[in-house]
This record gives C-alpha cells, structure tokens and sequence, in this order.
C-alpha cells in the first residue's frame, strides 16, 4: 500500500510540474510550432536540445547541410544530428524514403551516434519500421509535444 502512495504522489508531482511548464513562456503547442518557418522550427528544436543540457553546434540547415539541421553534443559523448520536418497540416505524414534519406547521411557524413528525425506530423508505419532498422530516434507530434509543450526532456537510447 505504501509503494501505491509513493507512486500516486510522483504522478501527482509530475502532474503539477506538467502543468507549470504548460503555463510558462517555454512551453510550445502544436499549434504554435505549425506557424513557424522550416528555419524557425529547427531553431526551436535546437533550443530544446539547449534546455535539456546538449551544447547546439548548429541550430538550422540550409543549403548543402546533407541533412543536418541541427547538430548537438551531450556530456557522455552523444552527437545528435537532427533533420527537422515541418508541415503545415497535421495529418501529413513523413515516409520512409526521408528516413532512408538521412540515414545515408547522419553516421557517414556527420558522425551522429544519435540520429533523430523531428516533425510535428507523423510517420508512416514504413519509416517506422526503416528508423528502427537504422537505430534512428523518431519523433513525431505526440513525443515533440511533450518535448516542447510539457517539457519532458528528449530521452535518448543509450
């Protein structure tokens, strides 16, 4: 019973922090990020790899960046390379020839140890099932909004 109590008042804690950061000038919606520019919406996936502890090597991508829009390295040794995928319709779907895409990019060219592809739409379940082949982190709406919406810091594999 006492486990039980314990669990009950970390969901409630949880919960009360959620909904702060909900209410702060840090949170991002959906919505919000759906207005940006491709530009501004790597610069924002940039700062949330800053808010959770990664120094930012690069915030946006531009011509000839070979897929990586943001690059970012951690404390235990990470590099994350990041290609963003903005879209202006959330039923718009990201397929596996983007995926397939990236991964010839992100290990040989950039020397990612955690490739990541962000959007704020989905994934079709043949991009899933490449980025799972490829050790590439994908993060779609749902996890982007509690990335930036909630706060919960990106959870990298180890």
């Amino acid at each position: 019973m006492e486990s039980y109590r314990d669990e009950l008042r970390q969901l409630s804690e949880e919960e009360q922090r959620r909904q702060e950061f909900l209410q702060s000038t840090a949170s991002v919606s959906l919505e919000a990020i759906r207005h940006l520019s491709g530009r501004e919406f790597e610069m924002l996936i940039a700062s949330l790899l800053e808010r959770d502890g990664y120094e930012v090597h690069r915030a946006h991508g531009g011509a000839g960046d070979r897929g990586a829009d943001v690059i970012a390295t951690g404390g235990r040794g990470e590099r994350i390379v990041a290609q963003c995928k903005l879209r202006k319709t959330p039923s718009a779907k990201i397929g596996s020839p983007e995926v397939q895409t990236f991964n010839g990019t992100a290990r040989p060219d950039h020397q990612a140890t955690h490739p990541l592809m962000v959007t704020n739409a989905r994934f079709t379940q043949d991009a899933e099932a490449a980025a799972a082949r490829y050790g590439i982190l994908l993060v779609d709406s749902g996890a982007l909004r509690t990335w930036a919406t909630f706060g919960k810091p990106l959870e990298l594999p180890r």
